[in-house]
């Protein structure tokens, strides 16, 4: 239950986050030990910008710094990372939120990587004499923002720009394509109880979320009409909204003991609701589809292809 269970903690978080009306872009904030923030954390440590001891506190995080090139210098992540299979091999330093303080000291960092989610805990690694940097990876512009940060400050500059250049060229390959095409209705679902029969009850991405702005990009339109970032809806909800397709995120299928087919069955529950009557229900079940961060463009083309395909829908 690896994936479901960093999912539901991602949601509580962002949930928080959004509730607050947070909406962060551009550049990442960076904070050195002390209550001063500085601009770069080899601006209070002395050391010159290379690290060589870096521990990541999420999934998203720690694919950055793999995608980056910089796997070898990750020497701790959290229970949640296992992609790429490189990550399983790094010491453990808790979830998302119970951070294990002795772990991380143990392995005497140079830089802990965070994401805004963790801003409760800068105040104990600024105890421990931590080193931390947060980036946030919350939209599209400050994912790229956090590679280009990454790169600059762990020496893999030219890295983090051709990484960042082809995911822009991949970006706008699905825009062009939605160009001037209607915009279909998209409900994302993210958690439900798997076990009952029908539909009820289901967390669905509300407006001004990561996945609001992936079905934007991909060329639909969010039918959840209000901000949040997971609100539950009703069966009774669903039917009201009237999506034109629907993505169900099952990302731990198999550990769940389920199938494709039977999870898509479970709809036919609410023939009324279009996306249903029309054969536009979709599962993804690939673990990237739960993890902001650098494959966030497969995401986008996963939703691209079932928004406007180009051969029969499923």
């Amino acid at each position: 239950m690896r994936i479901r269970r960093w999912l539901l903690t991602a949601v509580a978080a962002t949930t928080a986050a959004i509730a607050l009306g947070v909406a962060l872009h551009g550049a990442a904030g960076i904070r050195a030990p002390g209550p001063q923030v500085a601009a770069d954390p080899a601006a209070t440590s002395g050391r010159d910008g290379t690290y060589r001891r870096i521990v990541s506190l999420s999934p998203s995080i720690t694919e950055c710094l793999f995608a980056l090139g910089l796997g070898r210098y990750v020497v701790g992540v959290t229970d949640f990372c296992d992609y790429p299979p490189e990550a399983l091999t790094k010491s453990k330093v808790g979830g998302y939120y119970d951070l294990n303080y002795e772990a991380i000291v143990a392995l005497r960092p140079d830089l802990v990587v965070c994401l805004p989610d963790h801003a409760e805990h800068l105040d104990d690694l600024d105890r421990l004499d931590l080193p931390h940097l947060t980036v946030d990876h919350r939209r599209v512009e400050t994912i790229l923002e956090s590679l280009r940060t990454l790169g600059r400050i762990c020496d893999a500059t030219e890295r983090a720009q051709v990484l960042v250049q082809d995911i822009q060229q991949r970006v706008a390959t699905v825009r062009k394509r939605a160009a001037g095409k209607d915009r279909p209705h998209v409900l994302v679902c993210v958690e439900r109880d798997m076990r009952a029969r029908t539909i009820d009850n289901v967390y669905v991405a509300g407006r001004g979320g990561f996945y609001d702005e992936m079905i934007a990009l991909a060329g639909g339109v969010n039918a959840y009409p209000k901000p949040g970032a997971f609100p539950v809806v009703s069966a009774e909800g669903l039917q009201r909204l009237r999506p034109e397709i629907i993505i169900d995120i099952v990302a731990d299928l198999s550990e769940r003991g389920l199938t494709e087919p039977g999870v898509l069955q479970q709809w036919d529950s609410l023939a009324e609701v279009p996306a249903v009557r029309e054969q536009r229900v979709f599962v993804f079940t690939e673990g990237f589809v739960v993890i902001p961060g650098p494959r966030f463009v497969q995401i986008l083309e996963r939703m691209a292809a079932v928004i406007h395909p180009t051969g029969t829908p499923r």
